[in-house]
């Protein structure tokens, strides 16, 4: 009966009961969180990735932010924490409070590439975000920088990731 009635929902109404509801961790990731919390500076399961835009005029620079806030507020995982339930027992859930705020950087190119050449700072295992995006606006283009932890998006989440921000920048349907 459950699966009938999901059945009637509409893609959006789907994503939006799922993030009504907490979810199991499944082994492999528990495993990798038990690594990371015990390694708790080690950025090993971090990746990074740079979307860059040779327009650097303020209209661009203001469509890849509304692109940027159109993403986050469309994939659940900028708002996916890890956390113990009541039972002791490791789960994920959407959290709309640790949705970062985000704005536009307007700095130098040397103040860009210095960040994007550092290590990114570890994430919050427990209760945090385990993506961050920045936009910036340097003389050079405007720049989409990702961060994200190898709990929160894999190959293939990365590829969906990528793909609706474009479609978000071009005001195309995710």
């Amino acid at each position: 009966d459950s699966a009938v009635n999901n059945a009637k929902l509409s893609d959006e109404e789907r994503e939006e009961k799922a993030r009504q509801v907490p979810h199991h961790v499944p082994p492999i990731q528990a495993f990798v969180l038990d690594f990371q919390l015990f390694n708790a500076k080690a950025s090993m399961f971090m990746f990074r990735f740079l979307i860059s835009f040779e327009n650097n005029s303020d209209a661009n620079a203001e469509r890849v932010l509304n692109a940027a806030k159109k993403l986050i507020a469309h994939q659940s995982i900028f708002g996916t924490i890890f956390e113990f339930n009541d039972l002791s027992e490791l789960i994920t859930r959407y959290d709309k409070s640790v949705i970062q705020d985000l704005k536009l950087e307007n700095i130098s190119d040397e103040e860009c590439e210095k960040i994007l050449n550092m290590t990114p700072k570890p994430f919050k295992m427990l209760g945090g975000p385990l993506v961050t995006l920045r936009v910036f606006k340097t003389p050079s283009g405007v720049k989409a920088y990702f961060v994200f932890h190898h709990l929160a998006m894999d190959g293939s989440s990365v590829q969906l990731v990528m793909r609706n921000f474009v479609k978000a920048y071009l005001n195309q349907p995710m």
